[in-house]
């Protein structure tokens, strides 16, 4: 299967994991993750607590002057190893403004 074709056809049922970083995107949990995606998934294979860093930083309401989030699933599954280097960058910040990180 090329890869257009498996960004085209959709996974049969999405795992909790799928539906938990979707959730980051704003996606329902019903909506379905196409195989591409699931593929750059089981290639990154995150542990727990790399899900915990990237979660943390991908649901916080401000991350600094610019915001270099990813858009969607795919790249940041495709970046992932950037997205942990910022994601640990931005856990690790000092607190501002009485002592809460923004």
């Amino acid at each position: 299967m090329s890869q257009t074709d498996k960004k085209r056809v959709k996974v049969d049922a999405n795992s909790e994991l799928m539906k938990r970083i979707g959730s980051w995107f704003g996606r329902s949990p019903d909506t379905l993750w196409n195989v591409y995606e699931s593929e750059a998934l089981v290639s990154v294979d995150p542990s727990e607590s790399e899900l915990q860093v990237v979660e943390t930083y991908y649901t916080a309401h401000r991350v600094g002057d610019k915001d270099y989030r990813r858009k969607n699933v795919e790249t940041l599954l495709n970046n992932w190893s950037g997205e942990m280097d910022r994601a640990t960058a931005f856990g690790s910040r000092k607190p501002k403004h009485g002592g809460v990180a923004l």
